[in-house]
């Protein structure tokens, strides 16, 4: 089979939209504020109050707010609670949150889908030590966050349609041994070269990888056909040659 350009695979999965908790500690609390269905569905699994502001994590805190005064916050269209000092950062639009072993309010998930963020993640994002999910979609980011391989409790990084640009090698190198991640999608973020082969230790765990629109070149990694559990894959829009590994479209229902 030869991989010229075009290439996609598409597996049987239930699709929901996101909601807070998906990836919880054992006795944690979670804090859940779906967004997306904000009107009709407050997800609160919490009681009411729990999240005071005097147990917010300090480098969760200084770091979230870095974000947003370097990333044009007063032009986002949603952006309710945020900055407010009087209330803890778990109460802001499109944040979860979890409690630690010592009731601290620890930042887990950021869900800011097509919400106008522009510029670039500060070297200290990652000081945000506990985050799982990162989905900044349809955006105008111009980088991954530096250090990101520091954030070993990962599952989810949706950055698609943001104009990070650079090499595939050298943009995805530090993707390498996040060994939890479960969603992986960057798709018309302007990278360019070989894919990295970044999959192997992946296996158990990933479920969905999108990589379309970018200038990817080269042959697919052969570490894809070790993923267990893949249900969604898709490469389209881009200038691949070459096979592609036997066992990844290994699947009765499959779409090329």
């Amino acid at each position: 089979l030869i991989l010229a350009g075009i290439m996609s695979c598409v597996l049987p999965t239930a699709s929901a939209d996101w909601k807070c908790g998906l990836y919880p500690d054992t006795d944690t609390v979670i804090a859940a504020e779906d967004t997306m269905t904000m009107a009709h569905d407050r997800r609160r699994l919490q009681t009411p109050g729990k999240w005071d502001r005097a147990h917010d994590y300090a480098s969760d805190r200084a770091e979230i707010t870095k974000l947003a005064n370097t990333m044009g916050f007063k032009h986002w269209p949603s952006k309710r609670n945020w900055l407010d000092d009087s209330v803890s950062f778990c109460e802001w639009e499109c944040i979860c949150c979890e409690k630690n072993a010592e009731g601290m309010n620890r930042l887990t998930e950021i869900h800011i889908e097509r919400n106008m963020l522009s510029g670039a993640f500060s070297d200290t994002m990652v000081r945000m030590d506990k985050l799982k999910v990162i989905n900044f979609h349809g955006n105008n980011v111009t980088n991954v966050p530096p250090g990101i391989e520091a954030l070993t409790d990962l599952r989810e990084f949706k950055f698609g349609r943001n104009p990070v640009g650079g090499d595939a090698g050298t943009v995805l190198a530090p993707f390498a041994n996040l060994t939890k991640l479960v969603k992986f999608n960057c798709n018309f973020c302007a990278i360019t070269g070989q894919f990295p082969d970044i999959f192997a230790n992946k296996a158990a765990t990933l479920a969905e990888t999108f990589w379309d629109g970018n200038g990817l070149t080269g042959t697919l990694p052969p570490s894809l056909g070790a993923l267990k559990v893949l249900t969604k894959i898709s490469f389209n829009l881009n200038s691949l040659t070459g096979p592609v590994p036997k066992s990844l479209c290994d699947a009765t229902t499959k779409a090329t």
